[in-house]
């Protein structure tokens, strides 16, 4: 399992490429409508929710 040091690593990374994110509003819409819920997110990132 990664340390959390390396899965930040990771998100910084592809924060770096191109093509970069869409705005937070955006990226809330979509995982929205994918039905996928802030904490089913932050466990799949295995992070806390807000």
């Amino acid at each position: 399992m990664a340390s959390e040091e390396e899965l930040f690593a990771s998100v910084d990374a592809l924060l770096n490429e191109e093509p970069h994110l869409p705005p937070p509003a955006e990226r809330a819409r979509l995982r929205e409508a994918a039905g996928i819920t802030q904490a089913r997110l932050a466990t799949a990132l295995t992070t806390s929710g807000c």
